[in-house]
Formats: structure tokens, sequence, C-alpha cells
């Protein structure tokens, strides 16, 4: 009799758990302070609703993210589409040694690139002048690195020496502000620490470069996670015309396994509700368009559905 209890136990646990799960969705992000941990705790308040709840867990990186949805630990991550192309592809430092076949559920934010060119000296107004000077333009094999490269051959700049490719952008500050190096260009979302260090230090000339139309396909032919971006001018101070730029899109990933009727009633109640800026918590709103004009990687089958009812 006793065993025929414990049996019952057993069998009604394994059902409560089982219902519990299906109740709930697991989304991951992080590290905690990223711009993809903000934007996960922000989209798990807006898809929960009665009957499914959205726990929002923090991992230590983007990696950590993805391997979640193959583990099975997780139903969504937010992650940058750098981690998520190298992923794809099986490259990287950062991505895991296995090709991940990622499906995509919504773009959920843009991180625009800003290249700031600075020099020792001279009129900022001419950067020809730094044409056969020595010039750093960042790490190697880093995408924001290939676009700063491909701006500087397109400025007028001529015969440079790029030097550097193993520093970072703190040592390229210290290498100009003593007479070692003649400028460099610093990539990433202004203001940056090192260039504040070199206004503050020496009044090091700071000029902001644009990403021409021309270059942008030959970018795009060697990183596509890059798509074009402006900026409004009053953003900036001296700056009286739009920024044009490039960034790259934030990503709502689905695991494989997740149902698509689910997912395709999250984004739904994704979209309804980032109608409203003030509900996401977020500098911007959420559209539809957003994710076809900038989605890079395939859809989860429950995105298609509701994509292709909405514009696709």
């Amino acid at each position: 009799m006793k065993s025929k209890f414990l049996y019952l136990f057993i069998l009604l646990w394994i059902l409560y758990a089982g219902e519990v799960r299906a109740g709930q969705l697991v989304l991951v992000a992080g590290p905690g302070t990223s711009d993809t941990a903000r934007i996960g705790h922000a989209l798990a308040a807006l898809l929960a609703d009665g009957s499914t709840a959205v726990k929002t867990v923090e991992s230590g990186s983007d990696t950590e993210s993805i391997e979640s949805l193959f583990s099975g630990s997780a139903d969504l991550a937010v992650v940058d589409s750098l981690s998520a192309y190298e992923a794809a592809l099986g490259i990287g430092t950062s991505s895991p040694a296995e090709k991940r076949a990622l499906l995509a559920a919504a773009v959920v934010g843009l991180s625009a690139e800003h290249f700031l060119l600075a020099g020792s000296g001279g009129d900022k107004k001419d950067i020809t002048a730094l044409s056969g000077k020595i010039i750093y333009l960042g790490p190697e094999n880093d995408p924001s690195t290939y676009a700063a490269r491909t701006i500087i051959l397109s400025s007028g700049i001529e015969s440079f020496s790029e030097v550097g490719k193993d520093w970072d952008y703190d040592t390229a500050a210290e290498l100009i502000i003593d007479g070692s190096l003649d400028g460099a260009v610093f990539s990433g979302i202004a203001p940056i620490d090192s260039v504040s260090h070199l206004t503050s230090t020496m009044g090091a000339n700071i000029v902001l470069l644009g990403v021409p139309d021309e270059k942008l396909v030959s970018i795009r032919d060697q990183w596509p996670i890059w798509f074009p971006c402006v900026i409004p001018g009053k953003d900036y101070p001296a700056v009286d015309r739009p920024y044009e730029t490039i960034a790259r899109p934030i990503l709502l990933l689905a695991a494989q396994g997740l149902d698509k009727k689910t997912l395709t009633a999250l984004l739904s109640r994704l979209f309804e509700k980032a109608a409203d800026p003030a509900l996401t918590g977020l500098p911007y709103p959420l559209t539809e368009s957003m994710t076809l004009t900038y989605c890079p990687i395939p859809f989860h089958p429950g995105a298609a559905d509701y994509f292709t009812g909405h514009g696709r």
C-alpha cells in the first residue's frame, strides 16, 4: 500500500513540474550590467501574462546565453548580433567551437557604432594631414577595426602605417599623449573613455567619422551584421547635421524546441505592448519594421508565422 502511495505521489509531482515548466519560459541575458541584460529584464516584464510567466536568468556572456538555448535550460536569449554571427559560423574568440543553428525571434535593439579619429595635432578639419603617419585602427580581426580601416581608406588619408593590432584603446591613447603615435580611430559607443582621457589630458583633435554609402557594401560583405544608421546631429556637441554611421542589431533568439504557437503569441503580445515606449523602459520603441529591416539570421518558425502576417 505504501509503495502505491509513493508511486502516485511521484506521478503527481512529475505532472505538476511539467505543468509549471509549460507555464514558465526562461529568458537568459547577460552579463548583469550589459545592454543585453537590461533589455532582457524589460522584455520579460512585457512578455509575461496571466498564463505564461517569463523568468529572467543572467549569464556571464552572450556565449553562455547561446549555450543555454542548446542545453535546454532556456527558451529565449537576448544577445548581440556579433556573438550570434560568430556562433553561427563557429568563429571568433568568444564563440562556441561548434557551429550553432540559431533562430531569431525579433530584433529588440540597435547598437550604433561611432568612429572617432583622434590626432596629436594639426587642423581637425584636414584629416589628410595624417597621410604618411602612424595610425592605430583597433584590434586585429575585429569587425569595428575592419570598418574603421575601410572608412580611413576612403577619407583621403594615404600611405599611413597601421600599427598595434594587439593593443587596446587605452594603450593607443597613452601613445598619442607621449608622442609615439600620430593618430587613432576609436570605435564604440560614445563617449569613449579613452577619447575623454585624450581630450582632458592634451586637448587632442577629435573628428567624428561618418560611413560613406559607397563603403557600406564592402563593410557588409565582410561583416553582414552591420546596417546603415543615422543619428540626429543635435545629439552631439558641435555636430549640426545627422551622423551617418552603422549599427548592429541586438537579437531575441528562440530555442529550436520552443513551440511556434507559443512564440507567435509572445511576439504578438510584445509588439502590442511595445507600441507604448513608456512600458518598455527602453529609450526606443520596438517595432515589427525594426526586425524586418535588421534581422541578419533565419527566423524561428513561430516568428516566421508572425511576421508573415505583418509585412514580411
